[in-house]
């Protein structure tokens, strides 16, 4: 879609963005066209969309998938979404914040029953964006396919290696396989952001599968980084009442640098940790 073709229809409907809420609306058709690649769309695929706004993905995920349960808080786009509606039967609209809708809605409105999945494909709220991924990784059935525009640098810290960890990044990778497609610059949309955006695709996501406690080891990660500037042999010592050289020794024995900082270390790693002090 355009430029004129968005701002005719704001005005068409008299909708002004609010940049308060990350109101920034596609007009890249080269943008538009890799979401849609990066999803890799069937016509059986059921589509859950954050944040429909205009309907611009909107309108490309109707033509090519079975059903599409759009999500938009803002009422002020109710009647251009229902005019969507009105010529698509596959479309499905809830006017709620997608944080305070429960799983089982989704799932009805998809209907997903046994042996059905489901997508999800979205240019979300900037402002949401770590909510709305942890949510999703968290609900009942997992999408077996995530694919946002995020802002770059939020993006890039998902993908991030070790020395560069976060909470953020370690909440994504314990339960999929995050990538970086490419960049899509502020110029793609209007109006245009303050930022430059990417195309973030999650997959292989899946509960957590590993032996140790999911607990404990979220439980060390937020220890870990209760003080990101200190060291992790500090910040757990002091969050678990031992004694430091104590947690040195265990550090050397899951072969952790004793100098080391919670951003250095990797999923695996932590996961050592989580056996090592049980």
């Amino acid at each position: 879609m355009s430029r004129e073709s968005v701002l005719f229809l704001l005005k068409k409907f008299g909708i002004k963005p609010d940049p308060m809420v990350s109101q920034n609306f596609l007009i890249s058709d080269t943008a538009l066209n890799a979401v849609i690649a990066a999803s890799d769309l069937a016509p059986a695929d059921r589509v859950l969309e954050i944040g429909a706004g205009i309907g611009t993905l909107t309108a490309e995920l109707v033509a090519r998938c079975h059903t599409v349960l759009a999500v938009e808080q803002d009422t002020r786009f109710t009647k251009l979404l229902e005019s969507l509606r009105s010529v698509n039967t596959n479309l499905r609209v809830l006017y709620r914040d997608i944080i305070a809708v429960h799983f089982e809605e989704i799932a009805r409105e998809l209907d997903l029953g046994i042996g059905r999945s489901y997508k999800v494909v979205a240019n979300i709220p900037y402002h949401i964006t770590s909510r709305i991924i942890s949510r999703l990784i968290a609900y009942p059935m997992i999408p077996e396919r995530i694919v946002l525009l995020v802002q770059k640098e939020v993006g890039e810290r998902i993908v991030a290696k070790p020395g560069d960890h976060s909470k953020l990044s370690l909440s994504v990778q314990f339960y999929g396989t995050p990538e970086l497609l490419q960049t899509v610059p502020r110029s793609a949309f209007y109006p245009a952001p303050e930022v430059d955006s990417a195309i973030l695709r999650i997959r292989g996501i899946r509960p957590w599968q590993y032996p140790e406690s999911e607990k404990r080891v979220w439980q060390l990660i937020a220890l870990g980084f209760s003080a990101k500037r200190k060291k992790l042999v500090n910040n757990l010592a002091a969050g678990l009442a031992g004694e430091k050289s104590e947690i040195a020794s265990v550090l050397e024995h899951c072969t952790i640098p004793v100098d080391s900082r919670a951003q250095g270390l990797s999923p695996d790693d932590w996961r050592s940790l989580a056996r090592a002090l049980p």
